[in-house]
């Protein structure tokens, strides 16, 4: 009989983990939601606003601004 560790091993090997962008929107969406309850103190929303901050720090350059040559050598890439 396996351990009760070797069955998480198991249940999570092919588990897709949630890319920056996915959870940079789940923690906007979430802090939003906080702000409103009242059970929730500044401290913890100062806590989840930064864990909010570096998710977005790590969110995939697509965000960042491109040339029009960027665009331009994709074009010809995929039409070869």
């Amino acid at each position: 009989m396996k351990s009760s560790k070797q069955w998480r091993k198991d249940e999570n090997k092919n588990v897709k983990l949630p890319n920056h962008s996915e959870d940079y929107s789940c923690l906007k969406v979430g802090l939003k939601w906080l702000e409103h309850e009242k059970e929730f103190s500044a401290t913890q929303l100062m806590l989840i606003r930064h864990i909010r901050d570096v998710a977005a720090q790590k969110k995939p350059s697509s965000f960042k601004q491109k040339f029009i040559t960027d665009y331009i050598e994709h074009i010809y890439k995929v039409n070869i």
